[in-house]
């Protein structure tokens, strides 16, 4: 029904996780093409949480994807830290290489806490009307995918999702469309390690309700009092994959008419990151920078 079989139940692991009083409990990355694109810069944005932060710093090491550290730094725990990258090794779907960072909270030589992210340097951008990704045009081959297997339902193993994308590959698939909801996060990862373009969708779908088709004041996208359910999900979408270098553009959602709860969605995230936004049903709307038809004619 609506794309996808209807089952009930938890598809995915939930897990309680132990953090430290004084953790990170977020860190923002940039990691853009710089100088013609030859060389990198990496933002790293952390957002420290706990009690009496006094003389907490924060070090950060960044390897390259061979392994050997490539940069260094100690500052406050609160400040931002950039990577300069000369001659950076840029990822692309056809040669994903990713960096590694390091951030550990310290003081006074006690680390708190130590966290490890996969860094893909890289540019998407639309110059004169063309997506293009490090500078050169790209054309996308993609498909649409849902967390499905014949025997376990919406339930998808590590294996699995390597199996999928292993078989993408060999029939030349570049892009995966998140239809219509954020994967499995540990998918991200394999996007970015394989080499993979995702257009990151918003669980937002309001099927159900097309009985109010007459009254565009009823849709749900245009209501009011949705609007921080529409906000709510497009930041969680947002700041859980924000980092993931796949990650090219971001979507609103699938087949919920357009309204102002789109508007309000599109300039939140382009309020906060530069990636294009799409959402197939505002077709030409000006808060978005993708022209789509889902079911154009020949």
């Amino acid at each position: 029904d609506q794309d996808m079989w209807r089952m009930s139940g938890l598809w995915r692991d939930c897990y309680l996780l132990a953090r430290p009083q004084i953790m990170l409990r977020d860190v923002k990355l940039t990691a853009d093409l710089v100088n013609n694109y030859a060389d990198g810069e990496l933002t790293v944005v952390p957002a420290v949480e706990g009690k009496n932060l006094s003389g907490v710093v924060l070090k950060t090491t960044l390897y390259d994807p061979a392994g050997s550290a490539v940069g260094e730094k100690e500052s406050a725990a609160d400040k931002n830290t950039v990577f300069s990258v000369p001659g950076v090794l840029p990822w692309s779907n056809e040669l994903p290489r990713l960096y590694t960072l390091v951030c550990e909270l310290k003081r006074e030589g006690t680390t708190f806490e130590a966290l490890a992210f996969k860094v893909g340097f890289r540019k998407v951008e639309i110059k004169d009307g063309i997506f293009c990704v490090n500078g050169v045009p790209v054309k996308i081959r993609g498909v649409n995918r849902h967390d499905t297997n014949p025997d376990s339902g919406h339930t998808v193993s590590l294996d699995d999702m390597k199996k999928d994308l292993i078989e993408m590959r060999r029939h030349n698939i570049t892009a995966i469309r998140t239809s219509h909801y954020i994967n499995d996060p540990r998918f991200l990862d394999l996007c970015d390690e394989y080499g993979f373009f995702v257009i990151d969708e918003c669980d937002i779908e309001s099927h159900g309700c097309h009985v109010f088709r007459e009254d565009e004041d009823k849709f749900t996208s245009n209501r009011p009092d949705y609007k921080m359910a529409y906000l709510d999900r497009c930041a969680r979408m947002y700041e859980r994959d924000k980092n993931h270098a796949s990650v090219i553009i971001w979507s609103l959602g699938n087949e919920s008419q357009f309204g102002a709860n789109h508007v309000a969605m599109a300039d939140y995230l382009h309020s906060v990151d530069t990636r294009p936004v799409h959402y197939e049903g505002g077709y030409d709307a000006l808060c978005l920078d993708i022209v789509s038809r889902m079911y154009t004619h020949h």
